[in-house]
């Protein structure tokens, strides 16, 4: 539909056509939003679990899991300084979540 729709308003003025092809725009780019929503959700959750198993780091854990999703890339000194701990205690905490 894409140029085709796009050339075919251009030449005849055909705004509903121009309505149409914007609205599958909107649909199918909400369907993706959508999508990769749940599956950020279903990762949190599947970390969450994760973390759990850490024993008296869970709760070290569930403060980098929630910075890890508001900044997704980051490093392991910025972490270190977000969390206020040591740079190895940092990376063996991210080598743990990984598995």
């Amino acid at each position: 539909m894409g140029y085709n729709s796009l050339s075919l308003v251009r030449t005849s003025n055909d705004i509903e056509q121009w309505i149409k092809f914007f609205l599958s725009g909107v649909i199918a780019t909400s369907k993706n939003g959508k999508e990769t929503f749940e599956q950020i959700i279903k990762m949190r959750g599947e970390y969450e679990q994760i973390i759990m198993t850490f024993g008296r780091r869970a709760e070290l854990g569930q403060k980098l899991l929630l910075y890890m999703f508001s900044k997704p890339i980051v490093n392991i000194t910025q972490i270190s300084k977000e969390l206020k701990i040591a740079f190895n205690t940092a990376d063996s905490l991210i080598q743990q979540a990984l598995g």
